[in-house]
């Protein structure tokens, strides 16, 4: 039995709001705006005070807010190491044997590029 969007978006709410120091979580992105895909992600904000543990975070996609600033999820992450292009790689993977060591073969192009 799958989840509705919105029994998610409460599941996802309620995990994210009992993690200690979390204060409030809200949803961004295209589905906050209305604009989504079936096949799109879900990205929530988390406000926190004080000590945060990231390995908390693996109950959902996330963005953090820290010290006042936004610091985004991945997307923001891969393009400082200048690795955005590795959406772009696991997007297009199909399982497909020939597919995946072409998945492989761009991604450590990509890698080797960036260091």
């Amino acid at each position: 039995m799958s989840m509705t969007d919105q029994a998610f978006l409460d599941h996802v709410a309620d995990r994210l709001t009992a993690l200690p120091g979390v204060r409030a979580v809200t949803l961004g992105g295209s589905r906050a705006q209305g604009t989504h895909a079936p096949g799109s992600d879900w990205d929530f904000a988390v406000y926190y005070r004080g000590p945060f543990d990231p390995a908390a975070m693996q109950t959902a996609h996330a963005v953090l807010a820290a010290r006042g600033g936004w610091v985004t999820n991945e997307k923001c992450l891969l393009e400082r190491a200048g690795l955005r292009d590795v959406d772009a790689i696991v997007a297009a993977l199909r399982p497909d044997p020939r597919e995946l060591l072409r998945a492989l073969a761009e991604a450590e192009a990509l890698f080797a590029a960036a260091v």
